[in-house]
């Protein structure tokens, strides 16, 4: 995952993993959100918009938001959106106190149960086939994971410019990996959309907002899910 540009954890302690212990009073979180409310009171960017990538796409091509974590899939969506390809580009995650890429992939599972499981890898090896990737993302919209389709000819169009990032991201920094969801995923979602948006309504909001959110993230994560 880059950055976009307008114009596996280790255990805690009884082998719980960090999400397991919400962390919206820490230091760097309130340092963060500060930071971000100061860019929305002096009107350099708007608050966070909620929504999936699809959503945030016509935001980010309309102007309304000018810098956003994103991966591949941007490519082709912002130009469908109708950016050019020089209206935006990708740079590394930025790096201030720390610094953390993340990395996620998709593809298709074969099910012990299934019936058809001869003709179901069938399809699979199929469906990894070059010429198979190539007509099936002509517009871009992922990072192919063969690495050899990534080239000056298929980002010309679309953009970016320093469309290498998505795979050197792999290379120059060995932490990167997959961030996983907590199995309470949507009620943490809409804790922190809600508390997010009260954080940055207005000036001096912002520990009061963390503090809420903070209670009841505990409160979520304690349930079985």
């Amino acid at each position: 995952m880059g950055h976009l540009l307008s114009g596996g954890p280790a255990a805690g302690p009884r082998g719980r993993l960090p999400l397991d212990d919400p962390q919206a009073t820490a230091d760097g979180v309130a340092e963060a959100y500060d930071y971000l409310a100061s860019l929305v009171h002096d009107g350099l960017c708007t608050r966070p918009e909620g929504g999936n990538g699809q959503n945030l796409i016509g935001v980010f091509s309309t102007g309304r938001v000018g810098v956003t974590p994103a991966g591949g899939f941007w490519a082709g969506g912002l130009h469908l959106a109708g950016m050019r390809a020089d209206g935006f580009d990708v740079q590394y995650f930025p790096r201030r106190h720390t610094q953390r890429h993340q990395f996620g992939a998709a593809g298709y599972a074969l099910l012990r149960t299934s019936r058809k499981q001869d003709a179901a890898w069938e399809f699979i090896k199929y469906s990894a086939r070059r010429e198979t990737l190539t007509k099936l993302f002509t517009t871009n919209q992922t990072t192919p994971a063969r690495r050899s389709m990534l080239t000056a000819a298929r980002y010309r169009q679309t953009g970016p410019a320093h469309w290498r990032v998505f795979y050197d991201t792999l290379d120059r920094f060995p932490d990167t990996g997959p961030i996983p969801a907590p199995p309470q995923v949507a009620e943490v979602t809409q804790v922190l959309l809600k508390h997010t948006g009260t954080a940055l309504s207005s000036p001096g909001a912002v520990g009061p907002a963390l503090r809420r959110m903070q209670g009841d993230l505990e409160k979520a994560m304690e349930r079985d899910v």
